[in-house]
């Protein structure tokens, strides 16, 4: 059975490891060496990064070393900001289990 690894930022250190998950603590110059070492680990299934640490720039680097990736490379939303990045987990999801882009409307 996969692993599920969480990349979080340095307030979240011992959160999910208190839950027996594997946790990596990470700020936006180390998290494209950490999930590429993650990737290239056949124990790990899913990677879920807190987007605290991410932007368009590594969201570009990641997607490009997940092509070969058989798991799910997603997102974790922030706790304390409520912000577009939980639809796009949704649009990457779907997109990648379909093939094709999908476009959500969502109401607030």
């Amino acid at each position: 059975m996969k692993k599920i690894a969480f990349i979080t930022t340095e307030d979240a250190d011992y959160g999910f490891r208190l839950a027996g998950a594997s946790q990596f603590i990470a700020g936006k110059e180390k998290v494209v060496s950490i999930v590429e070492d993650l990737i290239h680990k056949e124990e790990f299934g899913i990677i879920l990064i807190d987007e605290r640490v991410l932007d368009d720039d590594i969201l570009g680097k990641i997607d490009q070393l997940q092509q070969g990736f058989e798991g799910i490379v997603s997102t974790l939303p922030s706790p304390y900001e409520e912000g577009e990045m939980a639809y796009d987990i949704v649009d990457r999801l779907v997109s990648r289990a379909i093939g094709y882009q999908v476009r959500f409307r969502h109401e607030r």
